[in-house]
């Protein structure tokens, strides 16, 4: 144990026995034996003399290190933001946070990644009560930023002083690493290190926001820009884990985006280093990670479900029903009075994944809900309905799975449900659920248009039974929301058995019980035919035909048209059978098979999704 006495330096080696502290050998003038704590008031004149220098390094070190605890200050804004409570955010950093529009490096796009951010908060907690300032200067590094020298007038502590923003993003990283006023990787670190010491002493939360990837390729590309980017995102990295700073990794983001199937970089990154209005809202999105990321579940890999049951969903006057009889054990439901809105958070941390709604089908649900992805309008069906007058709320259809969303872009993503309130019904969701990605084939300057087929199943067979038996599977999903639906098969049906799409019913408790929602198969004469659920174990019914099917083995094909409430047509070895006006609006669930005949075991080969470009 070194210390400073009177000008020289000693040393003790002290033994601590029974709570008692002794010297067993020392190189100055205290005896072996003496009491350690007997020389300590001679030692405090030494100490006091480098205790200010000291203090100084403890007090650098404790902001660098997180004094002020970051997610429990993060934690405070989002607990405020719920409540209504107003939040300010500043935004700082280059082009790429300030929203330099590629098509026009003069312009602004119409909604920067700060606004973004501020749309996506407001949304989800459904109030006006973040305000996110966008104090980004195109062009600039961080040394500029903090010497002030970056066309603000003042310097980063000036203007942080004076700031009234509880959270700081930071987000230079693409001019550090190339340009006129590029500079080293250490220093870029020790500049990060300034911003955060500078923020954390005023209280305010930092946000460190990697630089977004460099193409080689554009007007603003090179693979020297590309390759020193990669390695300032990675310094930044670093910098956030050293000094537990929050961050938000958009480049590693942008590098799962850029991999994607059917994404070209320069619709990405137009001029290499800039995006369009599209780029912007993905990279605005991923902001938000820093507010809600406790409470947003990710989706990593196909066939994972996301249950509502978590902090993800928030709801107009929100319900929370446990249901025993539920794949998710949860509804999470709007009231049903006047204007209604539910909104789900969530992320997505691979490529090529399909999104699907979980949701309820209920005598109280609304029949005119308005969807919006990220901020814009979805492509498909307007309204969606979750409405059935068959099916009251002590037995309702739950865990319906429409798809609604293709080969989803990783990042934060928001899903808005809003009904204007007409019709006196709620919204509801049990939870999302991810699928392998699934596209029709895209032909170029074919002058035929060949048809894609996707196999389900080799063979599903049913024993004879008298009962009216339905078995869903769980891997095979049907949905027209995005477009038309169409499979096919082949086999020997009986009387009463064909293919179906359903799903479960059940009420708080209990088991699920299957409920065809559609059918497509022969009726007890043996003619083509369709059934529609009106209720539990309730169907209406619709003949396409007058032949006796059952006779011998047929290959069957069903087109769902997207619509509300849509048209059905049927094939029978390729000749078309009728069609039908569907009456329900089920727009998805699981495929299945359907028998109410002991005649013998149904066999159903090859079934197959039909895709038609």
């Amino acid at each position: 144990m070194p210390s400073a006495d009177a000008g020289y330096v000693g040393v003790w080696v002290v033994t601590v026995a029974n709570g008692q502290a002794t010297i067993t050998s020392t190189s100055i003038s205290a005896a072996p034996g003496a009491p350690f704590f007997a020389t300590l008031p001679a030692l405090m004149a030494g100490f006091a003399a480098s205790a200010s220098q000291s203090a100084s390094i403890a007090a650098n070190t404790a902001v660098l290190a997180g004094a002020f605890d970051d997610q429990d200050s993060m934690q405070l804004v989002a607990s405020n933001l719920a409540a209504g409570v107003s939040q300010t955010i500043a935004c700082f950093g280059d082009s790429t946070m300030y929203g330099i529009n590629a098509a026009n490096l003069s312009t602004q796009v119409a909604t920067p990644p700060p606004a973004q951010l501020q749309s996506f908060l407001n949304t989800f907690f459904g109030n006006t009560a973040a305000a996110v300032v966008n104090s980004a200067l195109s062009g600039t590094t961080a040394a500029q930023m903090l010497a002030g020298t970056d066309g603000s007038g003042q310097t980063f502590a000036q203007r942080i002083a004076a700031s009234s923003a509880q959270a700081v993003y930071c987000n230079h990283g693409i001019n550090d690493a190339y340009g006129p006023n590029s500079t080293t990787v250490s220093v870029y670190k020790a500049n990060i290190l300034s911003i955060i010491k500078i923020t954390r002493a005023a209280n305010k939360v930092p946000v460190l926001v990697t630089p977004h990837p460099c193409l080689t390729i554009g007007t603003f590309g090179s693979t020297a820009r590309a390759e020193a980017t990669a390695r300032f995102a990675q310094a930044m990295r670093e910098v956030a884990r050293q000094h537990n700073v929050i961050l938000v990794d958009n480049f590693q983001m942008f590098a799962l985006i850029l991999g994607m199937d059917g994404q070209m970089p320069l619709s990405i990154f137009p001029d290499g280093a800039h995006g369009p209005q599209s780029t912007y809202t993905i990279s605005g999105n991923n902001l938000a990670d820093a507010v809600l990321g406790a409470q947003i579940q990710t989706l990593t890999v196909p066939n994972q479900r996301l249950t509502a049951t978590s902090a993800m969903v928030r709801a107009t006057n929100q319900i929370n029903n446990p249901s025993g009889s539920s794949r998710l054990g949860v509804a999470v439901t709007t009231s049903t009075g006047g204007a209604q809105s539910l909104r789900v958070v969530f992320r997505v941390a691979a490529q090529g994944l399909d999104v699907s709604l979980l949701h309820p089908v209920f005598f109280s649900g609304a029949n005119d809900i308005s969807m919006t992805f990220d901020g814009n309008s979805m492509t498909g069906i307007s309204p969606f309905s979750m409405y059935s007058a068959g099916f009251p709320n002590t037995n309702f259809v739950q865990d319906m799975e429409t798809l609604i969303l293709r080969n989803v872009a990783p990042g934060l993503h928001i899903l808005s449900m809003t009904t204007a309130g007409g019709g006196g019904g709620g919204i509801g969701i049990h939870g999302l659920r991810s699928r392998a990605a699934e596209k029709p084939l895209l032909l170029l300057n074919a002058s035929t248009v060949p048809t894609q087929r996707v196999l389900l199943a080799p063979m599903i067979d049913m024993s004879a039974t008298v009962s009216n038996t339905v078995a869903l599977f769980d891997t095979m999903n049907m949905s027209r929301y995005l477009g038309a639906c169409e499979f096919e098969w082949t086999g020997q049906l009986q009387y009463n058995s064909g293919i179906c799409i359903g799903s479960n019913i059940g009420s708080n408790t209990g088991s699920a019980i299957a409920q065809q929602l559609q059918i497509f198969g022969l009726n007890s004469s043996g003619f083509a035919s369709v059934y529609e659920a009106t209720g539990p174990a309730a169907f209406v019914a619709g003949t396409l035909g007058s032949t006796d099917l059952s006779l011998a083995i047929h290959s069957y094909r069903v087109q769902i048209s997207a619509g509300s409430p849509g048209v059905v047509t049927m094939y029978v070895d390729n000749v078309q059978v009728g069609t039908y006006t569907l009456t329900q609006t089920y727009f998805g669930g699981l495929l299945g098979i359907w028998k109410n005949s002991a005649a013998g075991v149904l066999v159903i080969t090859n079934v197959n999704r039909v895709w038609r470009p």
